[in-house]
């Protein structure tokens, strides 16, 4: 630190400029305290989580964590039979909390489960109108959503963040300890999507 002589009442300061004649930048300070960027990229997560719930549109509100999560894969799968079994697979969950799930969307009004020709014993699972109600202004949020979190990211640097979670993605995937399921038991079971 190096002193100065304040001109304006004479009162000699301290200046925060080191004597390496270098002033500090709020750069500086976020490269000596930040955290590791596996927590960063948690906690952006769970922001993400937190934003989305705060402005979730009031109609979309009968739906829950889990249930949002299922509705968006029926969703995406609407060109195909899905069954309880597929869910379960998906989302990592056991039989007992699918069957508990799937019967609170359907008291909802949220599915519906249809018999199909081939086996009177399945029943397919599809979305309501209503259901897709929800999926149309879920989208619209998750859009807005995206339009805040890049604003100011130029294309190229929007091409390369993507390309970088997908190594990350793949590198947690080789390790056998991870899959890519939508959820985890416990949280499915909390009724609470994973952040």
């Amino acid at each position: 630190m190096i002193h100065q002589q304040d001109h304006h009442d004479g009162a000699e300061t301290t200046s925060q400029r080191p004597l390496s004649g270098k002033t500090p930048s709020p750069h500086d300070d976020h490269e000596r305290h930040h955290a590791p960027l596996g927590l960063e990229i948690r906690s952006l997560s769970n922001m993400i989580s937190r934003y989305l719930n705060a402005t979730m549109p009031e109609s979309a509100r009968t739906a829950t964590g889990g249930n949002v999560r299922i509705i968006m894969f029926l969703a995406r799968n609407q060109d195909r039979d899905i069954f309880q079994y597929d869910i379960e697979e998906r989302c990592s969950i056991t039989p007992s909390t699918a069957s508990r799930v799937l019967s609170l969307m359907e008291k909802k009004g949220l599915i519906e489960r249809q018999a199909v020709e081939r086996d009177a014993r399945l029943r397919r699972i599809v979305l309501t109108p209503s259901a897709f109600d929800i999926v149309d202004e879920l989208k619209r949020n998750a859009n807005a959503m995206e339009t805040t979190l890049f604003e100011g990211f130029s294309p190229s640097e929007m091409t390369r963040l993507s390309s970088y979670f997908i190594r990350m993605r793949s590198n947690l995937l080789a390790t056998g300890l991870v899959s890519g399921s939508c959820t985890n038991q416990r949280n499915a079971e909390n009724g609470r999507s994973t952040s």
